[in-house]
């Protein structure tokens, strides 16, 4: 079988969707034998991000114009023709439009991926752009695909809210598992227990719930059991770091903000549940 995956971004620049595409695409290649294109708009990181997908070799296209609308007209005629399934998961940008044209001018199936973009806050955000991108283009592409996939079932909910009545494959992503041969416990000591958050630092991760209910369970925490810390780790977007570093200020929660240089992790905050 060959598969075209279509991203905005092949590169970290598409936050977490790189991080799961890329191994999901990955899986499928060695796996399941699939042969699989990955196809994208080129950014700042392309160059230096290829080599997380290998054995796949990325392809990726220049931009014309505003980097927002992700136009290219060199993407349509590198979408072979001749491939089974085309996989979009594209948000509300110019490659939504081409995977459109490609399942329209080649009668073959087109599965989506939305990737939370059909929730009602993420519609709500930007509200005005996405909807002129959804009556140009993104309702036609989404009710063109034989298939959609939600990452799980709220998710799902959210896709027939948005009044799409094709079948619904609830397909979460997949998680890498580090070696258990060892405890992890194992020369802990008095080293706190960490809970960490990887993502974009942005509202809707919910975050300030986070904090609040971390700051809250200091309260509760019964002497001489071990310490816990709180690690954020990602990406900020719209200052809403700083946002929840007053937060911890409000609420006399310790934090401190480290930089780590890195390919997956630009900023590390770090949240310390113990004095």
């Amino acid at each position: 079988m060959h598969t075209i995956c279509l991203l905005e971004s092949v590169s970290r620049a598409d936050g977490g969707i790189f991080e799961a595409e890329c191994a999901l695409q990955r899986e499928l290649h060695l796996g399941q034998g699939v042969q699989v294109d990955v196809l994208g708009m080129e950014d700042t990181f392309t160059a230096q991000d290829a080599g997380r997908w290998l054995p796949l070799k990325p392809r990726a296209v220049k931009v014309k114009g505003p980097g927002a609308a992700g136009y290219s007209p060199d993407l349509l005629p590198v979408l072979d023709p001749k491939a089974d399934l085309l996989y979009a998961a594209t948000l509300w940008k110019y490659p939504s439009w081409a995977a459109l044209q490609w399942a329209e001018g080649t009668g073959k199936p087109m599965m989506a991926a939305p990737h939370g973009s059909l929730d009602a806050w993420a519609l709500s955000n930007a509200a005005w752009k996405k909807k002129i991108a959804a009556l140009l283009f993104k309702n036609r592409q989404l009710h063109q695909a034989t298939c959609l996939r939600a990452l799980c079932q709220s998710e799902a909910e959210a896709i027939r809210a948005y009044g799409l009545t094709q079948p619904i494959a609830v397909i979460p992503n997949g998680v890498d598992l580090p070696d258990f041969t060892e405890s992890s416990d194992k020369g802990r000591g008095s080293t706190p227990r960490t809970l960490l958050f990887l993502g974009r630092i942005h509202p809707k991760k919910g975050l300030v719930n986070l904090i609040r209910a971390f700051a809250q369970s200091r309260k509760s925490r019964v002497e001489g059991r071990e310490p816990w810390q709180l690690v954020i780790a990602g990406w900020d977007q719209g200052g809403h770091e700083m946002e929840l570093t007053h937060l911890c200020q409000e609420l006399g929660v310790k934090s401190k903000r480290l930089k780590v240089e890195g390919e997956r992790i630009s900023l590390d905050w770090h949240g310390s549940g113990h004095r």
